[in-house]
């Protein structure tokens, strides 16, 4: 199949942060490049998204052929769309990063990687593109998740201090022939989408994200519980009919278990006509929006909740 389009575009990669333990030192797997641009310089693991792939099956196949790395949890950090990130074109780049067992996985570089090797992350070299400003994001994530969301970090002994192994010397922060560029400090904004349509979750996540929220996803109530359990989110999203567990009794069980979170639910619907949703909408004294909705109609919504709040 052929694809045409009228207007210039943008390419679409991935790149991954995969930080390994080994005893007591947390170390980052870094590839050298074998091929222009930043030809033998190191850089994330990563590539192009192929047109018949998803982000997550790229980030994975990327990495199992850049480094041999395979069969991990990859979780998705942040978006890159800095007009001038990449020398080749307009490449805008979905970040993932994860947290292995350094033992279990060993790096052996294939495809365009000339060598893929751990680094300690404090003694890291100069990186290609802006991979220092994703490694430096991804450090402080792992910092964050490890404290206030342990689910996932199960690994990580009692003696490493995270507060010495996760922070970068500004000799790092020296991307090759880039400005550093230094991520900003503050907590940013959480929002939990709970919707049974991954896609459509997936596609609003990647919006928020580059609206500067951090997003977490969920497939239904009853995995929505456990995460809000977790984590006190500034935006719940949430569709009304799912299996399992709908937008409904979430709420309600959200209710019984953190009542100052249910003032900051947005509930959406592809249903124009149920009188049951619609009596519950009333009911909860919540918002509503219609699928499919534009991006401003979201924010829209959650500038009201900011506003009540």
């Amino acid at each position: 199949m052929s694809y045409t389009y009228e207007y210039p575009r943008a390419a679409l990669t991935v790149d991954c942060v995969v930080f390994g333990l080994d005893h007591r030192e947390l170390k980052v797997l870094l590839i050298e490049r074998g091929i222009e641009p930043f030809k033998g310089k190191w850089a994330l693991p990563g590539g192009f998204v192929h047109v018949d792939e998803t982000l997550d099956e790229a980030a994975r196949r990327e990495l199992s052929e850049e480094t041999g790395v395979k069969e991990i949890f990859l979780e998705q950090l942040h978006t890159y769309s800095t007009v001038d990130r990449d020398p080749r074109e307009r490449v805008v780049s979905v970040a993932y990063y994860a947290l292995v067992k350094m033992a279990e996985h060993e790096a052996k570089a294939d495809s365009d990687a000339a060598a893929a090797q751990w680094f300690p992350v404090g003694q890291c070299p100069p990186l290609a593109f802006d991979h220092a400003e994703i490694l430096a994001a991804a450090l402080d994530r792992l910092k964050s998740r490890a404290h206030n969301q342990p689910i996932g970090f199960e690994s990580l002994p009692p003696e490493l201090n995270l507060n010495e192994n996760l922070n970068l010397p500004q000799a790092t922060l020296k991307s090759h022939d880039l400005k550093p560029v230094t991520p900003p400090r503050s907590r940013p904004k959480t929002m939990l989408i709970v919707d049974d349509d991954p896609e459509f979750a997936d596609t609003i996540r990647m919006q928020m994200e580059a609206d500067g929220y951090r997003v977490e996803t969920a497939t239904d109530g009853v995995e929505a519980i456990k995460k809000v359990m977790l984590v006190d989110y500034s935006i719940i999203l949430c569709d009304m009919v799912m299996p399992n567990m709908g937008g409904d009794m979430f709420y309600l069980a959200v209710e019984g278990l953190k009542p100052q979170l249910g003032k900051r639910f947005i509930f959406m619907t592809g249903y124009l006509k149920d009188p049951r949703v619609d009596a519950f909408i009333k009911r909860a004294h919540a918002l509503m929006i219609w699928k499919p909705f534009p991006l401003h109609v979201l924010l829209e919504a959650i500038k009201m909740i900011e506003r009540k709040a």
